[in-house]
C-alpha cells in the first residue's frame, strides 16, 4: 500500500490485552490488523536466517531478532489492502464513513505513590462496533487527536 498516512503499532485489547493490534490509517479509513503468534515467529524467523546468512555473531544476531518487530511494519508497504486483510481473521476494516468516534487519553498508574503514566489508550466507535487498544508508549495525545480530526474529522 502506497497510501499508508500513520501507523499506531501494538495495540493491546481483548481480555488481559491478550490480542495485539496496529491500527493503520489510510485515507479510505482504517486497518486494525491483528498481530498473531504465527506473524511475530516469522518475523523472528527472518531477521535470525537474514543474521545467519550474514555470518553474524551472538550480539548482532540477538539485535537483529529483537528488531524483528520492525519487518512487521514493513510488510504494510509492500502488501496491498487485500492481502492485509486476508492475512489473519481478526483483521478489520473500518471505511472512513463508518467512523463515529476516535478518543485518545493517557493510561494512568494510581497504585503508586505518585501518578504514573503509563501508555495510551485509543478507543474507536464505528458503525459496527468499538474497540479499545492500550498501547505501551507514550503517544503524543494532542498530536494523535489533531491527527484523527484533520484526516477523519472527528
Amino acid at each position: 500500500m502506497d497510501n499508508i498516512l500513520e501507523i499506531f503499532p501494538g495495540g493491546a485489547s481483548g481480555f488481559f490485552g491478550n490480542k495485539i493490534y496496529d491500527i493503520v490509517a489510510i485515507p479510505e479509513g482504517l486497518l486494525l490488523v491483528q498481530i498473531t503468534k504465527a506473524l511475530t515467529s516469522e518475523a523472528v524467523n527472518r531477521a535470525r536466517e537474514a543474521s545467519k546468512e550474514r555470518n553474524e555473531g551472538f550480539i548482532k544476531k540477538m539485535a537483529s531478532v529483537m528488531s524483528s518487530g520492525s519487518t512487521l511494519l514493513d510488510r504494510y508497504g509492500e502488501k496491498s489492502m487485500e492481502e492485509i486483510l486476508n492475512e489473519t481473521p481478526g483483521n478489520i476494516f473500518i471505511p472512513k464513513a463508518s467512523l463515529k468516534k476516535v478518543k485518545i487519553s493517557r493510561k494512568t498508574d494510581s497504585s503508586r505513590e505518585t501518578t504514573v503514566t503509563d501508555g495510551t489508550i485509543i478507543k474507536i466507535v464505528w458503525a459496527e462496533g468499538k474497540m479499545k487498544l492500550t498501547f505501551g508508549k507514550n503517544l503524543n495525545v494532542k498530536e494523535t487527536k489533531r491527527f484523527f480530526e484533520d484526516t477523519f474529522g472527528i
